[in-house]
Parts: structure tokens; C-alpha cells; sequence
């Protein structure tokens, strides 16, 4: 989780995550080799925010950093799972919190090169968020998006 959130969000922390110092290489390679350390251990997952950061709700199709088909690559027998998460104070004023875990992602295969992979997952997201949306009841057309 990028280092400046994780500080905002420190609850993350007790989930298991980890700082991830999205402004240096060195920290990123960091980030990048304890992942794939960590999933060549059996039993293990990784929860990822592909795009680098937590970022609004939105049906848009997401724009993932190039790490997640980096490793999608180099770790080929590791399932890739999109997990949708949409939370909203629409109908109520507490929080209503919507999670769909989707089917893993269609194996990687060699001859793809990495942004074939990561627009392959991009659209594997936003298509998982899309069902999201429209499975929570709520109405996005009436919203309009001010940032």
C-alpha cells in the first residue's frame, strides 16, 4: 500500500499490509521483490492496488501501474483475483459496503507483452466493478463525478 496512505489508514496494517515508496525505484524494487518472495510461499495472497494507490469508486476503467503485469508475468502460477469494493451513503447515512471477488484472471501467456497484460486486466477490473455497481441498487446516473 503506498507508504503515505498506509500512514492515513493505519488500521491496513493489521490486515497485513505493507509500505510500498511509490516515489523511488529503490522503494518500489523493494515493494516488488517482498511480494514475490512472499507468494512463492505456499498458501499466501497479496492484496494489491493495482493503480497505486486507493482511488475513488468509479466505473471508468482503471489505469494500473506497470507493476501488476511485471509480476503477473514472472509469477505464472499465482492466481490473479479482481476484489471490487464500493462503498456508499446513497440510501442510508451509515455506510453501505459492497465487495464482489471475482473469477481469477485467464492465465498470462508468454507471447503477451506486459501492456497486453496489464490493459487485459484493467478491463477484467472495470468489468468487475461495473457488475458491482449495478448489483449494489444504486443509481450512478444521477451523479455527476466533481473531481
Amino acid at each position: 500500500m503506498e507508504s503515505k496512505q498506509l500512514k492515513r489508514y493505519r488500521f491496513f496494517r493489521w490486515l497485513g499490509a505493507f509500505p510500498v515508496d511509490n516515489v523511488s525505484p529503490e522503494g518500489r524494487f523493494s515493494a516488488v521483490r517482498f511480494t514475490i518472495r512472499h507468494l512463492q510461499k505456499e498458501g499466501t495472497a497479496v492484496y494489491i492496488y493495482p493503480e497505486g494507490k486507493i482511488v475513488p469508486f468509479s466505473t471508468e476503467k482503471p489505469v494500473f501501474q506497470r507493476g501488476i503485469a511485471w509480476l503477473a508475468r514472472r509469477l505464472p502460477d499465482v492466481d490473479l483475483v479482481p476484489v471490487g469494493i464500493y462503498i456508499h451513503t446513497r440510501r442510508h447515512a451509515r455506510p453501505e459496503l459492497h465487495i464482489q471477488v471475482g473469477r481469477p484472471a485467464e492465465p498470462i501467456h508468454q507471447e503477451e507483452s506486459e501492456p497486453e497484460v496489464k490493459q487485459r486486466l484493467e478491463q477484467a477490473l472495470q468489468s468487475q466493478i461495473q457488475d458491482l455497481a449495478d448489483s449494489s441498487g444504486v443509481d450512478n446516473c444521477r451523479f455527476t463525478r466533481w473531481f
